[in-house]
């Protein structure tokens, strides 16, 4: 993971995108590195019961959980004191998207922060979608070198049309000019066709 600049992860529907960082944010966050994640697809309690299932193996996030053990209560506590989650379900405002990464940083003392997903919060914007892209990414890319040390990594769809199994590369990258250009690291991850 780079630091003080924006990463990305890309790949088809499936393909694996959110099991990646479901493993790292996890790996980083039992080497108690703080970790901030801006979701904008679930809600916190949604995040957290992700994250618990991930590291106990029992399904947290099913419709009727089971009741949590001691031991996974001290788990889901000490997930706690490194995962800082921001619910930003239903607002899709950039600023408020640099203002609480600065809080993550800042308060929370985020050394990791991942948006989950970019495209999220450029759905709707139509001909206006690439101006809005080139502008947020070069003010993430500025947050990063203000923020230092910190490592800002971004979830990002890929435009219609990149069927699974098709080798991904940046020019897929929905709205690639502004992200390609901002971020220093690219990670694409798919998954081979069966």
């Amino acid at each position: 993971i780079g630091k003080n600049c924006l990463s990305a992860i890309i790949g088809c529907p499936g393909a694996g995108k959110s099991t990646v960082v479901n493993d790292t944010i996890l790996n980083l966050l039992r080497n108690r590195v703080n970790v901030g994640l801006f979701s904008l697809e679930e809600t916190e309690m949604q995040v957290y019961a992700r994250f618990l299932t991930k590291a106990t193996g029992v399904d947290y996030v099913s419709p009727s959980p089971p009741v949590m053990t001691p031991e996974h209560e001290d788990l889901f506590i000490e997930l706690g004191q490194y995962l800082s989650v921001y619910d930003n379900h239903g607002c899709l405002d950039p600023e408020v998207l640099k203002n609480r990464i600065r809080q993550m940083k800042h308060h929370d003392k985020c050394q990791v922060v991942v948006v989950d997903t970019m495209s999220e919060l450029m759905a709707g914007m139509g001909d206006k979608e690439r101006i809005a892209i080139d502008k947020i990414c070069s003010e993430l890319k500025s947050l990063a070198i203000e923020l230092q040390p910190i490592s800002i990594i971004l979830i990002l769809h890929l435009v219609k049309g990149v069927e699974p199994g098709e080798v991904v590369n940046q020019s897929h990258i929905r709205g690639s000019g502004g992200f390609a250009q901002s971020c220093k690291q690219i990670l694409a991850v798919e998954r081979p066709v069966e």
